[in-house]
């Protein structure tokens, strides 16, 4: 009897160990892809250039796990949030494009600004996660003037399977709820 229990255990103790392998890492992959339909914009459809956003986050970590350990981004935050929402806006029907010099965009169409204030991801337990997001947008027209200036946040907490993509298909579920209807408003603010 003995002898069978220690074949088990060590099934047991194999599975833990290929569980926790392919739980999320410490580093979050930061990629969005836009799941809206295509729309061609029709030819005198307005221009909407995104400006990649400002971080002005006081920390490069992008959460904790529960262990106190940091979430690392695998690249930049600022880049991720202008670059979902330049994605989101590819698909309405504008003519959206994406740079990183605000001055390079002036006068060519609508610009979107942005500033990232807080992305946190929180790992609670092996399964459970928490995520906030908050970052504040500017619109203005072709001649300069302000179309809107608001201050936009979103927050996820969600039961997940632990694998290795988990931080990054939350992180991406919590930025596309704040940015699919933003550019369905940036879309609407530019055919007025």
């Amino acid at each position: 009897m003995r002898l069978l229990r220690m074949p088990l255990l060590l099934c047991l103790l194999a599975a833990a160990m290929l569980i926790s392998a392919c739980g999320p890492t410490e580093h979050v992959r930061l990629r969005y892809t836009s799941q809206a339909p295509i729309v061609a914009p029709a030819p005198d459809a307005a221009k909407v250039i995104v400006v990649r956003f400002d971080d002005a986050r006081a920390k490069t970590s992008v959460g904790k796990r529960k262990d106190g350990t940091p979430f690392t981004p695998l690249s930049g935050m600022a880049h991720w949030v202008s670059d979902a929402l330049y994605q989101e806006l590819a698909r309405r029907p504008v003519f959206a494009s994406y740079v990183t010099d605000k001055n390079s965009a002036e006068g060519k169409g609508y610009v979107v600004t942005g500033t990232l204030h807080k992305v946190w991801l929180e790992e609670e337990s092996t399964i459970d996660y928490r995520t906030n997001i908050e970052l504040a947008v500017t619109m203005t027209s072709p001649d300069g003037e302000t179309v809107f200036s608001e201050t936009l946040r979103g927050a996820l907490t969600k039961r997940v399977v632990p694998t290795e993509n988990a931080t990054q298909e939350l992180m991406t579920e919590a930025l596309r709820d704040i940015v699919v209807p933003l550019a369905d408003k940036i879309a609407a603010s530019a055919r007025k």
